[in-house]
């Protein structure tokens, strides 16, 4: 299981959850254009099992999906997250209407959604806001872990 004080945390790490390999290759070239290293997982089963063993900086989340939704995983994702001891961004993606998705993503706990067509501007946006909030928390924590140490 990957620690946050793990040295291979250094680059911000994204899980793109997704069966559309189109969707998925846009992600990761973008993701990777902005400095992350990326897992994908094309079933909401899959990504559960990842994200609830790593600690993702970011997770993009497809809404349809066979074996399990992108509702479903992110819960499933928020109940695993504790072992972790870390909550990661989720932001789900879709072609449902934003007034649609509004309500679920709010009772899933989502932290944003994006809606297809994607809008680069859009998606550049959200993702960054997202990696920004993941490296001030997972700083806030590593500087929670450091115990001082008194001198005499």
């Amino acid at each position: 299981m990957q620690t946050l004080t793990d040295p291979s945390c250094q680059r911000p790490r994204a899980l793109i959850v997704d069966d559309n390999e189109n969707t998925v290759a846009l992600f990761e070239a973008l993701l990777a254009s902005w400095g992350c290293d990326c897992e994908t997982a094309d079933n909401g089963a899959v990504a559960v099992e990842k994200a609830t063993t790593t600690a993702f900086d970011l997770i993009l989340m497809d809404y349809m999906m066979p074996a399990m939704n992108g509702i479903d995983a992110t819960n499933n994702i928020r109940r695993g997250e504790t072992r972790l001891g870390w909550h990661a961004p989720i932001i789900l993606h879709s072609v449902y209407p934003v007034d649609e998705l509004d309500k679920r993503c709010r009772q899933a706990d989502l932290d944003g959604y994006l809606v297809k067509p994607l809008n680069l501007t859009a998606v550049e946006r959200t993702v960054k806001s997202a990696l920004k909030r993941s490296r001030d928390l997972r700083t806030r924590l590593l500087f929670a872990a450091i115990k001082p140490t008194t001198v005499h």
